[in-house]
């Protein structure tokens, strides 16, 4: 495939929003829902538990995320023998696919979207005060219009 023909897949696929990434050998191609799905679905990643602490370097929760990165993307653990991602570019392209995540969500029209009410949402609204006559003013029985002569 040439050098254009290639350009103008990844055009294509960037319309589509389809995010792309390096695995080690060569460049792949995931639908990123189905991504999401997968580091949700993960038996051991917790993204919000993990997240946290792969920011503190802790080696437990990086371990972890690794092992994500590598089920969820189908990429291989770099070797000298075996071509993959290092623990680092796995890191990478985490982080990336996360930046990926939120350029995504800001591109998408909001009144596309559909995001469910929330709990407060759906709770009894508090009753709207009644009005009285003085949050309009003073109110006079005169008329306010001259009288129009007839015609």
């Amino acid at each position: 495939m040439g050098f254009w023909q290639r350009w103008r897949q990844r055009r294509r696929e960037a319309a589509r929003q389809i995010f792309g990434y390096w695995d080690g050998s060569r460049e792949r191609r995931i639908d990123p829902m189905k991504a999401a799905r997968g580091f949700d679905a993960h038996p051991r990643f917790n993204l919000s538990k993990h997240l946290a602490l792969v920011e503190k370097d802790d080696p437990e929760a990086i371990a972890i995320t690794l092992e994500a990165v590598r089920d969820v993307f189908d990429v291989k653990e770099w070797t000298e023998a075996t071509p993959g991602l290092t623990q680092i570019e796995c890191l990478a392209l985490f982080r990336a696919f996360g930046d990926y995540i939120e350029d995504l969500k800001k591109k998408l029209n909001p009144s596309q979207t559909f995001t469910p009410p929330t709990d407060q949402e759906l709770s009894t609204p508090e009753p709207l005060p009644t009005p009285s006559t003085s949050d309009f003013g003073p109110i006079s029985t005169e008329s306010n219009y001259a009288e129009q002569p007839a015609r």
